[in-house]
């Protein structure tokens, strides 16, 4: 099952307690789930159960220190462009501006539990990030950096680089190791003591 997406930029600077979530930012994640007509309201606890962990696991981050380190901060900035001969709309999650210039961050929340589900995620994400990138040049003419911020790699927050920028992917050790593989769930059946062929059939021989 898919589950929808939860905007983790909305209400800058809301982010849960230490001993749980605000509840202003409760009520406006509620009301997101409300519009999505195809959870019920176990799903619907499920999913606002992840964004909370997420966004507290984020509070935590190095990454937010560092965003929140910048010059200048703007959240889910909406934006339009002609593209040869159709239209290109989206929203940027994150722009920064520091000394070095801008830098587009995007939030994405997939599960990913190795390196292999990293570099499909970043494979599927790249041309939107390449879109943002685009849309800064034509309205603002600054050429941005690309990141992806994964909220739930291995476990961790994991800041990606894409595009041309990913010759600045961070050391290999400053990436989470990979989650350790689930136990297959053990079939006693294959432990049991079975019948011989022999012993099966000697009575009828």
């Amino acid at each position: 099952m898919r589950y929808p997406t939860i905007s983790l930029t909305k209400g800058n600077g809301c982010f849960p307690t230490e001993n749980g979530i605000d509840p202003v930012l409760d009520e406006s994640f509620r009301k997101i789930l409300l519009q999505t007509d195809n959870l019920d309201s176990a799903e619907q606890q499920t999913v606002l159960e992840k964004a909370q962990m997420l966004l507290a696991r984020f509070r935590d981050s190095k990454e937010r220190q560092d965003i929140e380190s910048a010059e200048k901060r703007w959240h889910e900035i909406p934006f339009s462009f002609t593209k040869w001969n159709y239209t290109v709309n989206g929203i940027i999650d994150l722009l920064v501006k520091k000394e070095k210039g801008f830098t587009i961050i995007d939030f994405k929340t997939d599960e990913l539990k190795n390196e292999s589900d990293l570099s499909d995620a970043v494979d599927r994400h790249t041309h939107q990030l390449e879109e943002y990138r685009k849309a800064l040049s034509v309205t603002l003419g600054e050429d941005a950096r690309c990141y992806i911020c994964f909220l739930d790699y291995c476990g961790k927050v994991y800041l990606n680089p894409v595009g041309k920028d990913a010759a600045e992917r961070p050391d290999e050790e400053e990436k989470p190791d990979d989650m350790p593989p689930e136990e297959p769930e053990q079939d006693d059946s294959l432990f049991e003591e079975k019948e011989t062929y022999t012993e099966r059939y000697s009575s009828e021989i």
